[in-house]
């Protein structure tokens, strides 16, 4: 059962800008977080809303 999320942005290029950002979801059963997805152009997700938004909107001024 999967009860929350949490993102990991740990990627970044020579110019600081992300190149990844990683999903992780929480597994009640266990008390840990699994990696569930990981985004390389646009961050995708499904919960709590349906959205997307390209990496570079992430750190523009």
């Amino acid at each position: 059962m999967i009860v929350s999320s949490r993102l990991g942005i740990n990627h970044l290029d020579e110019k600081y800008e992300i190149t990844e950002v990683r999903e992780f979801h929480l597994d009640a059963v266990v008390s840990e977080y699994r990696l569930h997805r990981v985004h390389r152009d646009r961050l995708e997700l499904e919960l709590p809303i349906l959205v997307a938004v390209p990496l570079v909107e992430l750190v523009a001024p």
